[in-house]
């Protein structure tokens, strides 16, 4: 049985580097060169879990939903690290969903500073299949660089 999911999705890409690895403005600037040529490649894709988040069959049935939270999806860095953190956010998003059936879906989650991020979605103790089908309306690219004492810097760019 087919599905469908509307949110907002989030792309996002992350590393994690030892800080005597920047420790100069050159060694700093080819880093994140590198960086953000990797991540307009390597990002992952996810649904934005929010209060207008909808799961509906392709006849129009809504899929009543739970959700249970996962750790963290970026882990904090030890002292001597420093995470850089690519995403961007499309306003509007479509998943398809393989739904075993009508029965409610459990949605597994992970956070992301504001953000909750489905990862998964179960359906009668089944993994369910699911792909982004469509997206619109980039609101920009961010680039957050966070410190082990939890500081961190968004950049637009």
């Amino acid at each position: 049985m087919h599905g469908s999911l509307k949110a907002r999705d989030l792309n996002i890409y992350h590393e994690t580097v030892k800080k005597n690895k920047i420790n100069t403005e050159d060694k700093l600037q080819a880093y994140v060169e590198k960086f953000i040529e990797k991540a307009k490649v390597e990002n992952c894709s996810y649904s934005l879990l929010e209060d207008n988040t909808s799961i509906e069959t392709h006849s129009g049935e809504n899929i009543e939903f739970s959700n249970q939270e996962a750790e963290n999806l970026i882990k904090p860095c030890k002292k001597d690290e420093i995470s850089f953190i690519y995403y961007y956010i499309y306003d509007e998003a479509y998943w398809d969903i393989e739904l075993e059936s009508l029965d409610k879906v459990e949605l597994i989650t992970s956070k992301f500073e504001e953000f909750q991020l489905i990862i998964s979605f179960i359906q009668d103790d089944e993994q369910l299949e699911f792909e982004q089908n469509a997206a619109t309306d980039n609101n920009g690219v961010f680039i957050s660089i966070l410190t082990s004492d939890k500081k961190s810097i968004v950049l637009n760019l």
